[in-house]
């Protein structure tokens, strides 16, 4: 779904009226936080019955989330009136950090805390 959304041409001309021009940039920019967080946090769900120590599913989510962000923008490149940015991938990264902080914190969350 994110990749979905991240790789629709955003060119004003073929898509006028189109719903993705109903919110503006900076709203979507902002966007990227919980929708990485939610990511990231979905991703530990999944992990959270492995046999892996509680540690390395956190850091390997992590970074997987970290590197899906990153590898979105680049794709971006090719997409028409899509461009990649570090303000992206800053948001990116503040949003999987989110996630996986509330994770750990969460006293529902099947991860454990490393000790």
């Amino acid at each position: 779904m994110v990749l979905a959304t991240s790789l629709i041409p955003m060119d004003q001309d073929a898509n006028s009226g189109h719903w993705t021009t109903w919110v503006s940039p900076s709203v979507q920019n902002i966007l990227h936080v919980p929708m990485f967080g939610v990511l990231a946090a979905l991703w530990l769900q999944v992990t959270a019955h492995n046999s892996f120590p509680a540690w390395k599913k956190t850091c390997t989510v992590f970074l997987a989330v970290l590197c899906f962000g990153i590898l979105n923008e680049m794709v971006q490149f090719f997409v028409p009136g899509r461009y990649p940015g570090l303000t992206d991938v800053a948001l990116n990264t503040l949003g999987t950090l989110a996630g996986t902080l509330f994770c750990l914190r969460h006293h529902n969350s099947p991860v454990q805390r490393p000790t």
